[in-house]
């Protein structure tokens, strides 16, 4: 059996050609950096371990590492046949909706005694609903 065609998730939502898998590296790489850049700053600026002006600094570069993963995914979509970029398209309006939904409703249950969200909460929803839309997509394409 060809493994470029097996159905696997990693096929049916990345791609099956070396160029589409290379962009989806690219992808989950920028992804992973990013998000561990934010937990750094966030840890650093928690700790007040710097302070200003250095601290707006350490603020901004999660903010720069964002913008770049976007620029990456906006690569990865050109670098997709169709039908692969149908489902990240999917995916990514699923993860939107999901974030919509949890920022416009969640300040509701706040009001009536649930905890506090921070922003990073709602970005968190995001990314997992895109991931769950990715997932989706294999049941359904595989």
């Amino acid at each position: 059996m060809d493994p470029s065609r097996d159905g696997g998730f990693w096929t049916v939502c990345f791609g099956s050609s070396e160029r589409e898998r290379r962009a989806a590296g690219w992808f989950v790489a920028a992804c992973a950096a990013w998000a561990a850049v934010l937990l750094l700053a966030a840890y650093v600026l928690k700790h007040q371990i710097v302070v200003a002006p250095a601290a707006w600094a350490v603020a901004a570069v999660p903010a720069l590492g964002a913008i770049g993963t976007v620029l990456v995914f906006v690569r990865f979509l050109r670098d997709l046949d169709e039908l692969q970029r149908g489902i990240q398209l999917g995916a990514l309006a699923f993860g939107f909706g999901a974030m919509w939904v949890a920022i416009s409703s969640y300040p509701l249950f706040e009001r009536v005694g649930a905890p506090a969200a921070d922003p990073e909460h709602y970005v968190l929803v995001m990314m997992l609903a895109y991931v769950i839309g990715n997932v989706v997509a294999w049941l359904r394409y595989r």
